[in-house]
């Protein structure tokens, strides 16, 4: 019988010895499994880091190379503010003496002075190929009566126009 515990003695410490063997491997593999997850959770967030980093740098490298542009577009900007503030006042401007035309035009009486011009002419009472008598009228011009004309489409006198100069250059 003590054989028999004996051998289940061993048997027993062997068979604890692979239960805790069993787990410790169990037990193991869980740590390697969540040192995996802690790893790969590290990985990103070194990547994260890099990437924040390459970024930073890049926005640094733009802004120490291209602060000249920056400046002169700093200056386009304000060129571009004080067009515009001009050409608004221009505007302004337009847009108040087109309202100022528009307000007259409606004081204006309705009918056209094309046909104020025909009305006047109607009125005139003349034949068809006369003139009007005040065009032929020394007293309207002032000029002595030899030049005014009977006929205004013939030419002036040559002799006239000779003593009109020699009077001119005395």
């Amino acid at each position: 019988m003590q054989q028999l515990i004996a051998k289940q003695q061993p048997k027993s410490e062997v068979s604890l010895m692979e239960e805790s063997h069993k787990e410790l491997v169990k037990w193991r593999s869980g740590i390697d499994h969540h040192l995996t997850e802690i790893m790969a959770s590290l990985k990103g967030v070194q990547d994260s880091m890099r990437n924040m980093y390459v970024e930073h740098l890049s926005y640094l490298s733009f802004t120490f190379l291209h602060f000249d542009e920056f400046i002169y577009i700093q200056g386009k900007y304000g060129e571009f503010t004080i067009w515009k503030t001009k050409v608004e006042q221009q505007f302004a401007e337009i847009t108040n003496k087109l309202s100022d035309l528009k307000a007259s035009r409606e004081c204006v009486p309705p009918s056209s002075p094309s046909d104020r011009w025909k009305d006047w002419i109607e009125n005139t009472n003349l034949p068809e190929d006369e003139f009007a008598t005040w065009i032929g009228s020394s007293e309207l011009l002032n000029v002595p009566p030899e030049m005014v004309l009977d006929d205004p489409n013939t030419s002036l006198p040559t002799h006239l126009l000779s003593e009109g100069l020699v009077n001119k250059r005395r």
